[in-house]
């Protein structure tokens, strides 16, 4: 893939979930005899996310226009040098000086990662398909857990421990506290 179409890529991708949320949204209503309908929230979260990835995507085509590359890499990165202070060496002084590999350790970096974003969009995706049947908290919270456990790789201590948080929460908030009817697929009659 060109490193220009790599650069906006994100941006549009963002772009096409917004417009996805927007139009699911839509599809369950905005308003409800007066009240804040279940399309409400995802249909202004579509909106910001199509305004934030148009952005990106503008951002992107303008800095690879103005530099004649996709992204700006910063002109020196530093390292830390140890200084003689008094005739010994002190290890927590340092002294500032460009480093001459940072090009390889960005490219070393995005080699390892580049397949990230990938893997938190099907997770992403996955969370929305999966919530017709097994509800929209259950599902994003699974989500949650996928992207913390198996993206960024966290202890599986914490990942379930805040994917419940994310759904107690969650379920409190939109359930009791707004009383949006969200769709709970299975759990429709527990929850």
């Amino acid at each position: 893939m060109r490193r220009s179409v790599s650069a906006w890529l994100p941006g549009a991708i963002v772009t096409a979930l917004g417009v996805g949320f927007f139009v699911g949204g839509l599809s369950y209503g905005l308003a409800h005899d007066g009240r804040m309908a279940p399309g409400l929230m995802p249909a202004l979260t579509g909106l910001g996310m199509i305004v934030f990835g148009l952005l990106l995507v503008v951002s992107e085509l303008r800095s690879s226009r103005a530099t004649g590359t996709a992204a700006a890499v910063p002109a020196e990165v530093t390292e830390r040098t140890p200084i003689r202070v008094g005739g010994s060496d002190a290890t927590d002084a340092a002294v500032e000086k460009p480093s001459d590999n940072m090009e390889s350790d960005i490219a070393d970096r995005e080699e390892r990662h580049r397949l990230r974003p990938w893997f938190i969009l099907a997770a992403m995706v996955g969370s929305l398909v999966l919530a017709p049947y097994i509800g929209l908290i259950p599902a994003l919270a699974l989500g949650a857990f996928v992207m913390m456990k198996f993206v960024e790789r966290e202890p599986w201590i914490a990942s379930i421990a805040v994917s419940v948080l994310i759904l107690i929460a969650s379920w409190y908030v939109f359930d009791d506290f707004l009383e949006v009817n969200l769709p709970w697929g299975v759990f429709a009659g527990v929850m």
